[in-house]
């Protein structure tokens, strides 16, 4: 009998260390949920809770499996974000459009894609100021729509359009831009361009024939 009440004892206690040591696990679960969207989780304290854990419940088979599998994904998560991390470093390192575009294609889900994509954004830009034409912005503003630079690279590409094709600074050259591109920026100067060429021997008949041309002109 004294044996039995001892057995039993023991098994209390082994049952209140079990708890005590699930009710720790269970927070750590909780906190693995808040690492799992900023890999903030610290792993030391994973590392200790786990052979304490299993040593506690050794004669349970179940919790003992059950234990591994939810400390295995947690694991799973701290060493995806490791990777993660290394990988976008690696990137960092070679800094070049090709290697974020690599990591961003491994590791979609990661964290650091953000910042992935704003990096590589801002070589391609740079790309684009060095060749400083028109199609290399409006293939920018094409492939990075959403990038922090897509306005700075409309402008530029509207200044280039205009420059390219107002460069011989005669009338028919303005006359041409405003018909291909009606809605551009660049519309008051090039209107007055106009006006001013056609008005420059200041005979009242170019006034005329420049107000009828132009009957929603500014000037």
């Amino acid at each position: 009998r004294s044996a039995c009440v001892k057995f039993e004892e023991q098994n209390k206690t082994l049952v209140h260390e079990c708890a005590s040591l699930r009710s720790q696990y269970e927070s750590q679960r909780s906190k693995t949920n808040e690492y799992k969207s900023h890999c903030g989780l610290q792993e030391l304290e994973i590392n200790e809770l786990r052979p304490k854990l299993l040593e506690a419940v050794k004669r349970n088979a179940d919790l003992v499996e059950q234990s591994k599998h939810e400390l295995d994904k947690v694991y799973g998560a701290l060493s995806k974000c490791e990777r993660e991390r290394a990988a976008f470093e690696d990137a960092k390192r070679v800094n070049t459009q090709a290697a974020y575009e690599l990591f961003m294609k491994r590791f979609a889900t990661a964290s650091q894609i953000p910042k992935a994509a704003e990096l590589r954004d801002e070589l391609a830009y740079v790309e684009a100021l060095k060749s400083n034409t028109a199609e290399g912005f409006r293939r920018y503003i094409s492939e990075y729509p959403l990038s922090l630079r897509a306005h700075d690279a409309s402008l530029r590409f509207e200044r280039l359009i205009f420059e390219e094709n107002t460069k011989s600074k005669t009338l028919q050259a303005y006359r041409s831009f405003l018909a291909e591109y009606p809605y551009t920026t660049y519309w008051n100067e090039v209107e007055r361009m106009i006006f001013e060429i056609s008005t420059a021997s200041g005979l009242p008949g170019d006034y005329l024939s420049e107000a009828a041309a132009m009957p929603e002109g500014y000037y």
